[in-house]
């Protein structure tokens, strides 16, 4: 089980999150070569222990299992279509840790079912959505024409991506649904661009939200210009990141913007300071005063004028109470391989019999 926890902070509340890849014992093997055992074994018990009255619900999670897990018959299929790196987990699952009821929320990358129907990720999501019993196309439809019109107007298929869909574990009527897109992209001109897809998306709070990404890349990012790009990285997670939020009946999609600091953004005392500045420019003022040092004492044994990648991505929005920003850390915690019991019995991965991926 991998963990990655992320702090949701804005002017009234904060919260935390943990995101979390659960791996089986069988992942990456003949017989579950893309990781679907374990969320099963997860969302079944997070379904059978929810409370009388939680809103957990796993309709959703059934649906779309249905339509996006590929059989392991297909490994070798997809496999030899996928390129070198590539994301080979389908689903990841996070849970706020806020009020009585932990509702998951169900992210799935369809990178393995693209493959076995030789399509795009993003007209994967888009039949998905379409297929839904819900009222969601009159706001998907904005994020599908932007889209569409982004790429042909540069001649470039890859310039704008349809990478990844998630949803609250809820009575779908009640969910929310995020779509991410990726661009490798990184001016603010472009990044304006398609927060706005298109400047279609109009209204006091996306207009705000531009703003608050004009001081984030003003007081972290060091740029100001809109043409001017953040520094090249080659890295596949490289580039920034979208997701609109669409819900039943929705009339337009909501955005919010991650931009992966660790790649653009220096050293994590540097990111820290100007995280501070940026806070304090946003009337985040006790926040601003304390979160240096916060944030070094969650990591008491790193020295982050050394570190790069502690802090992951911001993720930035505007609501209707305001900025909210989005810190997500990367714990970095590996075994050592050698851990014993208290009897002295190897446990750790050195005592595990090595497989590989299809052995």
């Amino acid at each position: 089980l991998t963990v990655t926890l992320s702090w949701n902070v804005g002017l009234k509340r904060s919260k935390i999150r943990v995101g979390s890849e659960p791996i089986g014992p069988l992942a990456g093997t003949a017989k579950d070569p893309f990781n679907q055992d374990e969320p099963e074994v997860v969302m079944s018990r997070v379904l059978r222990h929810a409370g009388e009255n939680s809103p957990v619900d796993g309709e959703l999670w059934e649906f779309f299992k249905k339509h996006l897990h590929v059989d392991a018959k297909h490994a070798h299929n997809i496999c030899s279509k996928m390129a070198p790196n590539e994301h080979m987990t389908t689903n990841t699952i996070s849970f706020d840790l806020e009020g009585k009821h932990l509702v998951p929320k169900v992210y799935f990358y369809p990178i393995p079912i693209s493959l076995l129907q030789e399509n795009h990720a993003g007209e994967i999501i888009t039949d998905v959505i379409g297929q839904l019993p819900l009222n969601l196309m009159p706001a998907f439809d904005y994020i599908r024409n932007f889209v569409y019109h982004y790429k042909h107007e540069r001649n470039n298929q890859n310039i704008l991506r349809l990478e990844l869909i998630a949803f609250d574990a809820v009575r779908p009527t009640d969910a929310r649904f995020k779509v991410y897109l990726r661009t490798k992209e990184t001016c603010l001109a472009r990044v304006e661009e398609v927060y706005t897809l298109g400047h279609t998306l109009k209204g006091s709070e996306i207009d705000a939200g531009v703003d608050l990404i004009r001081l984030f890349y003003l007081h972290v990012l060091g740029l100001s210009a809109p043409e001017e790009d953040l520094p090249r990285s080659m890295h596949r997670t490289a580039g920034i990141i979208f997701n609109m939020e669409l819900k039943h009946n929705s009339t337009a999609p909501v955005p919010k913007v991650y931009i992966r600091v660790r790649h653009y953004g220096g050293t994590d005392l540097r990111i820290a300071q100007s995280l501070g500045s940026f806070f304090r420019a946003i009337g985040l003022r006790t926040l601003a005063d304390t979160y240096v040092d916060a944030v070094q004492r969650a990591f008491p044994n790193q020295d982050f004028s050394n570190t790069i990648g502690r802090h992951s991505y911001v993720g930035l929005s505007y609501t209707k109470d305001g900025p909210y920003v989005t810190l997500y850390y990367n714990t970095m915690t590996f075994s050592a391989g050698n851990e014993r019991d208290d009897s002295g019995k190897l446990v750790g991965p050195a005592a595990w019999k090595q497989r590989h991926l299809l052995d």
